[in-house]
């Protein structure tokens, strides 16, 4: 062998020593686990990551079988299959699941090779594995959800589609099936715009974007047809998600025919509900939570003078109403906080314009938007006309009233009256019989030559011939009875003036007795003949605040009806009287009336319906029914007192009365 034969065998050794040691470093720092084995499967060499990823250090695994590292959860089949192929030269590709030297488990994917000598003869085997545990997780995480995917979309009633960017269908569930009648192996794998005709087609819109990088959710409304050719109002829930490196999308549609139905009946009874609200002959007003209107009717705008538009949107003090605000503002307060129903009775209001007059008022919360603080609806009714109807009837039952007492009444003046002429009478002769005096004192005045002699018995014979003694004597007394007749004249046409002129609307101080009085003197001609009225009155009692000309029509009522009781019980033509005794007194916050009568009384059985309208005992022509009715209405409702009866059939009865002092 030469020199350069020989330089070029050691040249060749070494250049192969050089690649079997970049072989050997690049095995040994492989990222993945290299084993290899004798063709007997005894462990000669493992690198670093097997005892990363195993726990076992290359001593505790050379020399041992690579079975040490099985879980016992895998099926014995895969070795015989692994040992099949290797052993006939062939590379085996698979998974197995390990156990580690500390118990835990892990997932590897393997590729197991045969290694030959020059002969071809096996003389070992190298597995190069890859941990793929986390894989393997996020395949069971994924197939737990394409699980409950699954379950949600069979068991769902909305349908649900997957579609590609194609718009290829790949999912199409029961509720697809029923919805649109196809089934699911009908549909799937064909484009969506080959089994669903929509009205308004959205699948570019679909196309577009399900490319998009970015999430896209939507939602979109539009008729789908049947199998059948029927046509379905449905929405559609449109969201994009990426699987891998594909793009998809889920469609989620729902049947929204009902909800059609529902919203159609919605627009008619919100159009029933505007045409009421219209109809409505009652003020509305409706706040929100912030006490801002949000609603102002046409009879608002027509009571107050003032246009929607120029409110809505505005606190409700700020519109401009003139109205006694300090009771608007309580009830609505009260309407808030307890969330109860407030009410206003008789308030008095003037409009824009000028106008004037009176409503009800009710004051309901309602809830807005779940809020904690209602909004309210306020509601009113305008009662001018009935109020000025309430004053006319209650003028015109007082002017009755005047005219059954009319004849009693023109009586009780006629007797001064007359006493007053014939007075005047006497006056008139008594003057005529002075008149010879006047003269005699002027002819004195003008004769001064009269002697004293004559003067006498001319004086003297005058005297004598108009007995002028008696006449010193009644002439007084005429003057005083004449006086006296007048005043009482005077008086009763004051008490008359007092009762029948027109209250004020608004409940003013007064004196009860006072009123009392001016009834009892109107009214005496009726009673007089049939009972003996007593007064008892308390003359210290505190003003009351009243509506004075209803208030004296409520006594007058009850005197009527005592003289009317006692007439029944004693009969006509009778000797004797009865008795009706009107007190007063003080009873803590209240003044106490009480009117008692020994009439007949009342039966027991309908003394609970004397104040119900239209009742009555009496006689046809002798009343309607209606004076107990409205003394009621007045003492409760209008002065917010009580008016109570107790009756002994046979021995009479007595109303009480107590209305509020102040």
């Amino acid at each position: 062998m030469t020199d350069l034969q020989i330089y070029e065998t050691i040249k060749g050794i070494s250049s192969r020593d050089i690649e079997l040691r970049i072989f050997a470093q690049a095995i040994h720092q492989n990222p993945d686990v290299v084993v290899i084995t004798d063709c007997n499967g005894t462990i000669v060499y493992t690198n670093p990551r097997f005892t990363e990823l195993t726990g076992y250090t290359a001593e505790e695994a050379i020399g041992n079988n690579p079975r040490v590292l099985q879980s016992g959860e895998m099926k014995q089949e895969v070795y015989k299959e692994l040992w099949r192929t290797i052993l006939s030269g062939r590379v085996w590709h698979g998974e197995f699941k390990n156990r580690r030297k500390d118990g835990t488990t892990f997932w590897e994917e393997a590729s197991i090779g045969p290694i030959f000598n020059n002969d071809g003869e096996i003389t070992h085997f190298v597995a190069i594995k890859h941990d793929i545990s986390q894989r393997k997780e996020m395949q069971a995480v994924l197939q737990k959800t394409v699980t409950q995917f699954r379950t949600l979309t069979a068991s769902t009633h909305d349908a649900i589609i997957v579609i590609d960017e194609g718009c290829t269908i790949h999912l199409w569930n029961n509720g697809a099936s029923n919805y649109f009648g196809y089934l699911d192996r009908e549909v799937v794998g064909k484009s969506l715009k080959d089994i669903l005709r929509a009205e308004e087609t959205p699948l570019n819109q679909f196309r577009k974007w399900i490319k998009s990088p970015e999430r896209i959710q939507k939602q979109i409304e539009t008729k789908i047809q049947h199998k059948n050719g029927r046509w379905i109002p449905v929405e559609i829930s449109f969201s994009n998600m990426k699987i891998e490196d594909e793009t998809y999308a889920v469609l989620i549609i729902r049947n929204i025919q009902e909800r059609k139905k529902n919203e159609q009946k919605l627009r008619q009874l919100h159009f029933q509900n505007e045409q009421l609200i219209k109809s409505l002959a009652s003020v509305l007003i409706v706040t929100d939570s912030n006490e801002k209107v949000i609603r102002w009717n046409s009879v608002a705008e027509a009571t107050f003078g003032i246009p929607a538009e120029k409110v809505i949107g505005k606190p409700v003090t700020n519109t401009g109403v003139q109205w006694n605000w300090e009771k608007v503002l309580e009830a609505i307060s009260i309407c808030r906080l307890e969330k109860s129903i407030q009410h206003i009775s008789d308030l008095n209001y003037t409009g824009i314009n000028g106008k004037t007059g009176f409503l009800n008022l009710s004051f309901s919360p309602y809830p807005i938007d779940n809020t904690e603080f209602p909004g309210f609806i306020i509601l009113g009714q305008d009662i001018t006309d009935q109020k000025v109807m309430e004053s006319q009837l209650m003028q015109s039952q007082k002017l009755e009233s005047i005219g059954q007492l009319a004849a009693g009444i023109a009586h009780e003046i006629n007797s001064p009256t007359q006493f007053v002429a014939d007075n005047i009478y006497f006056l008139n002769e008594t003057f005529t019989d002075m008149k010879p005096v006047f003269d005699l004192l002027f002819d004195i005045i003008e004769n001064r030559e009269s002697s004293l002699r004559d003067i006498r018995e001319r004086l003297t014979e005058i005297v004598d011939d108009i007995d002028l003694p008696y006449l010193l004597e009644e002439v007084p007394q005429a003057f005083r009875q004449t006086m006296d007749g007048l005043e009482r004249v005077s008086t009763i046409v004051r008490a008359m003036k007092r009762f029948s002129h027109p209250g004020a609307r608004e409940k003013q101080p007064f004196d009860v007795n006072e009123a009392i009085k001016t009834t009892v003197m109107i009214s005496k001609n009726e009673w007089k003949y049939v009972a003996d009225l007593k007064l008892e009155l308390d003359e210290h009692l505190p003003m009351v605040n009243l509506l004075v000309d209803e208030f004296n029509q409520v006594i007058l009522n009850m005197i009527v009806n005592a003289v009317h009781a006692i007439a029944d019980k004693l009969g006509e033509n009778a000797a004797e009287k009865g008795t009706i005794t009107i007190s007063t007194a003080d009873d803590g916050d209240y003044v106490r009336i009480e009117l008692r009568d020994s009439g007949r009384g009342i039966p027991g059985d309908i003394i609970s319906r004397v104040f119900d309208p239209f009742f009555t005992t009496k006689e046809i022509g002798k009343g309607t029914g209606q004076g107990l009715a409205i003394s009621h209405d007045i003492i409760v409702n209008k002065h917010q007192g009580f008016i109570e009866v107790e009756s002994t059939p046979g021995e009479g009865t007595m109303f009480t009365i107590r209305l509020p002092k102040g």
